[in-house]
């Protein structure tokens, strides 16, 4: 890939990084853009944009924002609409040397509002796409795409090592047990971190527990596979992963600590240290498989009946739930006031996304 992305041409590249989800595509983008960013006049890295666009009404403007603070190294940028934002672009843009990565889109007005066009931006610059869908790449007009493959036996036995025992190599008295479970991983970067952060400083019987779990899901059940991270913590932390699952991905760390009360700071570690999310730049991440599982948890409280679980996250739920005044009188007290919260809650962020 390195070959892909040499700084020494004057044209302007568009690279898309192509593959499944938590086969590593971010990584890699990551890797590239901390080695050769110092190479450029100017850089930005717009992480996650099919999550902030789907939020916030007014995601698109606010991640072109992004682009040009970055950019142009300017604190605040006062614009209202994409279309403006498109103009400021073109224009302050087109004499600079740039380096971009705008990762995970997901839309085609997406990469118009953000990098058009390679007349866009000055000699020499190199834009970088990463996505799942391989077609969107292509009506782009990308002069490379990489196709990003799963990790091959031992560079997924490597991966594991350093999640576990912090080394290239497995214990020898896990030897075994360390290559059972990279087998079951199959190759993805983001199950050998969550399966592997769970067995650090563990003993041999837990290792084996776990992998008696593995053994028992189906082939191709990836988020099953994760979820036995999720059975191993205690009902705090479950707690807590799910409110970030179905609410807080994104929001800021102190404000979803002051909001869920005694003892968060301790629990958000607890679930960074087991590769359930991640903080950037004071905010908590978790990567889009890691959420879908977490979204599947709590669906699975009420197949049929939103009203019956106990979160609800997605508009149309809350609407059928106040619609239909549907709360199961089976559930308990507590659990009663949770969905209250968070039907109000979500009623709350909806008004806030129209503003």
């Amino acid at each position: 890939m390195m070959n892909l992305v040499s700084t020494t041409s004057d044209d302007v590249r568009f690279i898309g990084i192509w593959g499944m989800p938590g086969i590593g595509k971010t990584t890699l983008a990551s890797v590239i853009y901390n080695r050769i960013c110092h190479q450029f006049d100017a850089s930005s890295f717009i992480r996650d944009i099919r999550d902030t666009v789907e939020k916030d009404k007014q995601g698109l403007v606010n991640l072109q924002k992004q682009l040009l603070s970055e950019t142009l190294m300017l604190k605040e940028v006062n614009i209202w609409n994409h279309h403006e934002a498109i103009k400021v672009i073109k224009k302050r843009l087109l004499n600079k040397k740039v380096f971009i990565v705008l990762d995970d889109v997901d839309k085609d007005e997406q990469l118009k509002a953000l990098a058009g066009s390679p007349d866009w931006f000055g000699l020499g610059s190199m834009i970088i796409i990463t996505s799942k869908d391989k077609h969107l790449l292509k009506r782009h007009h990308l002069s490379t795409i990489y196709k990003v493959n799963g990790l091959d036996n031992d560079e997924a036995l490597e991966l594991f090592s350093w999640t576990v025992f912090n080394q290239t190599y497995s214990e020898k008295d896990f030897e075994d047990l360390s290559n059972s479970f990279v087998k079951y991983a199959k190759g993805l970067p983001i199950a050998l971190k969550v399966l592997g952060s769970s067995l650090i400083d563990r003993p041999r019987m837990v290792w084996e527990d776990y992998l008696h779990q593995l053994e028992e899901i189906p082939e191709g059940e990836i988020l099953d596979k994760l979820e036995i991270s999720y059975r191993g913590l205690n009902e705090i932390e479950q707690n807590l992963f799910l409110d970030i699952t179905c609410f807080f991905k994104g929001e800021d760390k102190n404000r979803v600590a002051h909001i869920e009360g005694f003892g968060c700071e301790k629990n958000i570690e607890t679930l960074k240290d087991k590769s359930l999310i991640a903080i950037l730049g004071g905010k908590l991440q978790m990567h889009d498989l890691i959420q879908e599982m977490g979204w599947r948890i709590v669906s699975r409280e009420s197949s049929q009946e939103p009203g019956r679980r106990s979160r609800l996250w997605f508009c149309k739920d809350v609407f059928h739930v106040l619609k239909e005044n549907i709360v199961s009188g089976s559930i308990y007290r507590h659990k009663l006031r949770k969905v209250c919260f968070c039907v109000i809650l979500a009623i709350f962020l909806l008004y806030l996304s129209q503003q």
